[in-house]
């Protein structure tokens, strides 16, 4: 009985944990990897990726380390469980050379 009532402590904490996730505001990896495609191509300059940035009002820095624009949605902020980061690196001329966008998930 002891055994049942630990599985079933830890199925409802995993769906409220599931459920926490879901998030209309986050977007999933590949679709936001799309949708930058879709106004970005290989080659942007550097001036056409601030100005996208800036239009979708998204935090933004620039890490000189790795050459790469450095992004985040904040209305994903809403969402504790759920983030998705935006990496757009450039070539040596400083054109967009690839996207990446990596998802974290927190512990509740």
């Amino acid at each position: 009985m002891k055994n049942l009532k630990i599985i079933l402590s830890i199925t409802i904490a995993l769906c409220i944990f599931l459920v926490g996730c879901k998030n209309g505001d986050t977007m999933s990896a590949n679709e936001l990897k799309s949708y930058i495609h879709e106004h970005l191509n290989r080659g942007a300059s550097e001036q056409e990726i601030i100005d996208f940035l800036e239009e979708q009002n998204w935090s933004y820095n620039y890490n000189n380390y790795d050459n790469r624009y450095q992004a985040r949605k904040p209305e994903e902020d809403k969402n504790k469980w759920v983030r998705n980061y935006i990496l757009l690196y450039l070539d040596e001329s400083h054109s967009l050379d690839r996207v990446e966008v990596e998802t974290w998930h927190a512990a509740p």
